[in-house]
């Protein structure tokens, strides 16, 4: 009885013990602020899309009980009024994700919606080189004033483009079309282009991606590599019969660590599609900068405590202990029996084993109480704005 009670109450402070690590594990860790409330209402495509897609079917049905009643022979059968109703619907479809993708261009660029601004931009393009858009166009506010900035990417044939190419520069201008060289204006208002470009998918399945990726961590994480201290146990003597007790040692040593460092992926993840949301994803159209900086600022720290999280608890070298400890239980026969649970070892390991980035290299460098980007990006801007110099010199001669 007293040896009971002794290892009930080691177990106890063994819990106890693991608790106190975890937490202090996840206090090393941060994540991203709550998105803004009071942005502009997106367009949700996905209800869109729902919409869509009974309008579609419906369509089918009414025009092939028409076919029927009138004896249309090519719509009054199912398939062929299925195919005939296609036709308007793919066009409407692809009308829509236009509209969609491009919001923030109709919405602050166009020229119905600011024809001044429109007729600058298509002045300030240089002759011949075929120049269009960057596809992140939103209005961009700082302190009560607004602005708007487009990159103008060359060899585009003066249609949208997804990525800038080389030779690319931008221009910054106000609501009525000026162009404005204010350098310190157009490191801020980059900034939250930036932020755009990062939360702005660049085509619709992104969205899809997203979260089935995050659910497929969280799925990885619940249903898999909580199981693994216990599959490592059972299968102990097995792996110190391959030699592997040193990559076994490790990988149980590093598991808290592991298991912490993946939970906070998947909130960083889960965070950036609620920024993503908040926006619009494609259709992003008003970014602001009290909104955008306090979000730049804690995604930088989030990634340097995630790089500092991962060097400190040696998790590269833990995760390739797993990867040993993977392939063994693929290809190695134990000395000793048979694998226990051979797929569940195979498919915790894989989770423990996958590397996950601690964020994206930053674009911008933290100087003089400022964010700036590189001497590149500003060379382009001085090129474009000199440009523009040029054109109204030549138009007021």
């Amino acid at each position: 009885m007293e040896s009971t009670s002794n290892e009930l109450t080691a177990g106890a402070r063994s819990q106890v013990s693991d608790v106190d690590r975890a937490s202090e594990l996840e206090r090393q860790l941060i994540s991203l602020p709550d998105p803004p409330e009071d942005l502009p209402r997106p367009w949700r495509w996905s209800l869109w899309q729902a919409a869509f897609a009974v309008a579609y079917i419906s369509s089918v049905f009414i025009v092939w009980e028409i076919g029927k009643l009138l004896d249309i022979s090519h719509i009054s059968f199912f398939a062929g009024a299925f195919a005939y109703t296609g036709l308007p619907y793919i066009l409407l479809g692809i009308f829509m994700i236009s509209m969609f993708n491009l919001r923030g261009y109709w919405s602050n660029y166009s020229a119905r919606a600011n024809r001044n601004l429109n007729q600058a931009i298509k002045r300030y393009k240089r002759p011949g080189a075929g120049e269009g858009l960057h596809e992140v166009l939103a209005e961009y506010w700082i302190e009560g004033s607004r602005y708007y900035l487009v990159w103008l990417v060359p060899g585009t044939g003066g249609s949208n483009a997804r990525y800038l190419s080389g030779g690319a520069e931008p221009l910054l201008m106000t609501h009525n079309g000026e162009v404005l060289s204010d350098e310190g204006l157009f490191q801020k208002v980059l900034l939250m282009w930036g932020v755009g470009v990062g939360i702005n998918p660049r085509s619709l399945p992104f969205y899809q991606a997203a979260v089935w990726g995050n659910r497929s961590l969280r799925r990885g994480l619940r249903s898999h590599l909580t199981r693994l201290p216990d599959l490592l146990e059972k299968n102990q003597v097995k792996f110190e019969s391959l030699g592997l007790d040193g990559d076994l040692t490790l990988v149980l040593e590093s598991y808290d660590a592991k298991y912490v460092y993946l939970e906070n992926t998947i909130d960083v993840i889960a965070q950036k599609i609620a920024w993503s949301d908040a926006y619009g994803w494609q259709s992003l159209r008003v970014m602001r900068y009290s909104d955008v900086l306090p979000y730049h600022e804690a995604y930088i720290e989030t990634a340097e405590a995630r790089r500092r999280y991962v060097e400190n608890q040696r998790l590269s070298e833990a995760e390739a202990a797993a990867l040993r400890l993977h392939h063994a239980v693929l290809v190695s026969r134990p000395k000793r029996g048979r694998w226990t649970d051979k797929k569940r070892l195979v498919k915790a390991l894989k989770v423990f084993a996958t590397p996950l980035i601690a964020g994206d290299d930053p674009a911008f460098t933290y100087r003089d109480g400022e964010w700036h980007p590189s001497d590149q990006v500003m060379e382009a801007f001085r090129s474009r704005v000199a440009f523009t110099r040029q054109v109204d010199a030549e138009q007021s001669a």
